[in-house]
């Protein structure tokens, strides 16, 4: 289907006749199905519009393959529109048009109208208005959650992403979720997306990596999850495995027409590479000098009395010359002042000589070999 032939129909308010036998996007009535709704969620993202395609998604589609073609589109039609979340219909409408909606359609499509708008509030991470909207809608009891297409992925979002939420208690509704029979792709990475961008706790970095190794095994070929399993590696510090598998992720990413994710997974190599490397020197790092790293010369006892004549000659030299002093004619305070000239000069030469000891024994620790 054309563009035009999409403007076509929409003008005449005439719906696609299509059968969608697969969830296959190269069959071509699913793609023309798809820029239909497309075109028509975009021009009204309202839950009244998003209720209509659930309904011809239940009236069109054969059941096997509703829940994966109602969850590509969720997440796509959610995401070019979520800007929209109160401006073109505020909560207040929403209830008045559930009223309306519920004498028009069955629990299919306000389910997808439900998920929808839920999704549109997660893209645009109002967590607190989600958690609300997920308990207390009218649209959401009215639809009844198994009705709901990712409705336990967006209760994972909502608790990982409250303020007022304890991890632990997010971790159980991840759990849950996680756990469900039903789970694909799309639920999967809503998952380990909120999994990853919540508040640390204990354990977060293991759970991310072992359910994201998990996600990757019943969908190798999914690169958004590669991401994922990737971060999860780098943190627990697994940077041979993260930059393996983000490689895996550019590969399959290379048939997606949206640059933005090559370019993310791009950038996050690099964070990699660079993680890799600075883990490198911290663990090539010398450990504090210790008498087993002198040269064997300074453990010498020949060399450790050097200190000592040092000590004994100055004293010696000073005695002479405080004796000599006191026969040289002329006022105390000369005297005086000779005396503490010659002490700083031999002060000054012990010094620079344990000094020139010291820069030998550096100088040796650090030659290779």
């Amino acid at each position: 289907m054309l563009l035009r032939d999409v403007d076509l129909l929409i003008s005449t308010g005439v719906e696609p006749d299509y059968r969608i036998t697969r969830a296959d996007d190269a069959d071509p009535d699913l793609r023309g199905a798809h820029l239909y709704w497309q075109q028509r969620i975009a021009a009204a993202p309202i839950v009244d519009t998003a209720a209509a395609c659930g309904a011809w998604l239940a009236a069109h589609v054969d059941p096997e393959h509703q829940q994966a073609v109602a969850e590509d589109w969720l997440v796509e039609f959610a995401g070019i529109t979520h800007e929209t979340y109160d401006v073109i219909q505020t909560p207040q409408e929403i209830t008045t048009a559930t009223t309306r909606l519920l004498t028009q359609h069955a629990h299919a499509a306000l389910g997808f109208a439900a998920a929808y708008h839920g999704m549109k509030l997660r893209h645009h991470c109002r967590w607190g208005t989600l958690d609300q909207y997920l308990t207390s809608s009218p649209l959401v009891t009215a639809a009844g959650a198994v009705h709901i297409p990712l409705y336990g992925s967006l209760g994972v979002a909502a608790a990982f992403g409250s303020d007022t939420t304890p991890s632990d208690r997010a971790l159980v509704v991840f759990i849950a979720a996680w756990r469900d029979r039903g789970r694909s792709r799309h639920r999967a990475d809503i998952c380990l997306a909120s999994l990853r961008t919540a508040m640390p706790f204990d354990g977060q970095a293991e759970t991310l990596y072992a359910c994201a190794a998990e996600a990757v095994a019943d969908h190798p070929g999914d690169h958004r999850l590669l991401y994922l399993l990737a971060i999860g590696q780098r943190r627990v510090r697994d940077f041979t495995g993260a930059l393996a598998t983000i490689d895996r992720a550019l590969q399959h990413a290379v048939d997606d027409e949206r640059l933005i994710f090559r370019n993310r997974y791009l950038t996050y190599r690099e964070q990699i590479d660079a993680a890799s490397r600075l883990a490198t020197l911290t663990t090539h790092d010398e450990p504090p000098p210790t008498t087993q790293d002198l040269p064997r010369w300074v453990e010498h006892p020949a060399v450790l009395t050097i200190p000592a004549c040092l000590a004994l000659l100055a004293g010696v030299t000073f005695a002479l010359i405080a004796a000599r002093t006191a026969t040289i004619s002329g006022t105390f305070g000369m005297r005086r002042d000779i005396l503490l000239l010659l002490g700083t000069g031999l002060l000054t030469t012990a010094i620079a000589t344990v000094t020139g000891l010291e820069i030998l024994g550096r100088r040796w620790r650090h030659t290779p070999g």
